[in-house]
């Protein structure tokens, strides 16, 4: 899987390089934010139709998108691809410790612990589903200006 990152990680800073693509090449954080997204819906669709093929892709294309976008943070020194991927591992031990430290829990006692350690991190109080579906229709309405929608 290393080989499989590392290739990946190799294409995209070539295609970002200054002498790469002329498209990715100028491409910010910002300005592929809706690939992101469009990527993310299509793989929600592939999942939902059941279709394993399609979903292999779309999946692709959001790991695609995620590593550029974290690439193009790196080119801008803000951090490295390597931050991303570290933090997120570090992340997911920090937030398992049942099964990294090997505790026994119920689903209940994994409910209170996960909620008890985000909050140990800063997070907020865990929104409901309603309240995230707000959010995320306000965070896709901001992108509707870069679709010619008002």
């Amino acid at each position: 899987m290393a080989d499989s990152f590392n290739k990946l990680y190799e294409v995209i800073k070539t295609l970002i390089a200054p002498d790469g693509c002329p498209w990715d090449s100028v491409q910010t954080p910002e300005s592929m934010k809706r690939y992101l997204v469009e990527e993310t819906f299509e793989a929600l669709e592939a999942i939902n139709e059941k279709d394993d093929e399609h979903a292999k892709e779309e999946l692709g294309d959001v790991i695609m998108n995620a590593v550029e976008i974290a690439a193009l943070y790196e080119k801008q020194g803000k951090f490295s691809v390597d931050d991303v991927l570290d933090g997120a591992a570090e992340k997911l031990i920090r937030r398992h410790p049942h099964v990294f430290e090997k505790k026994e829990m119920t689903l209940d006692q994994l409910n209170v612990q996960w909620d008890k350690i985000k909050k140990s991190e800063g997070k907020k109080e865990k929104l409901s589903h309603e309240e995230k579906f707000k959010k995320m229709q306000k965070l896709l309405d901001s992108l509707a200006p870069e679709y010619g929608v008002q």
